[in-house]
C-alpha cells in the first residue's frame, strides 16, 4: 500500500494531466487555422463563447494580458496554460469554458 502523501501526489498528477488535456483541447478548439497561436478573431469568438462579448479594443486588452511570456501579439499555448492555470482558481470560468470546449 501506498503511503498517503504518494497517494495525494499521484492524484494531484493526475488531475494537472487531465486540466492540461481541457486546456489543450479548449486551445486547439479556438485555433482555427492550426498555427498554434490564438490570433484576436480566435480570442474573440473564445469568449464569446462563454458569455463575454467584447468590443474589439476589450479583446485587444484581453490579448495583452494573455500575452505574457514574449508579447507577440498573440496569445501561444504556454501563455494560454497559465491562464488556464490561474484560472482553475475560479471554477466558473472553467467550467465554461470546458462547456464550449465540449460543444
Amino acid at each position: 500500500m501506498s503511503p498517503p502523501r504518494l497517494n495525494a501526489f499521484a492524484k494531484d498528477k493526475d488531475a494537472c494531466i487531465a486540466d492540461l488535456d481541457t486546456a489543450a483541447r479548449i486551445f486547439n478548439r479556438y485555433d482555427l487555422n492550426g498555427d498554434q497561436r490564438l490570433e484576436q478573431e480566435e480570442v474573440r469568438l473564445m469568449l464569446s463563447d462563454v458569455g463575454l462579448n467584447l468590443e474589439e479594443e476589450e479583446v485587444e486588452e484581453a490579448i495583452r494580458i494573455l500575452d505574457s511570456l514574449n508579447q507577440d501579439g498573440y496569445v501561444g499555448f504556454d501563455e494560454f496554460v497559465a491562464f488556464w492555470q490561474n484560472k482553475l482558481m475560479q471554477p466558473e470560468v472553467t467550467a465554461a469554458a470546458a462547456a464550449a470546449a465540449a460543444a
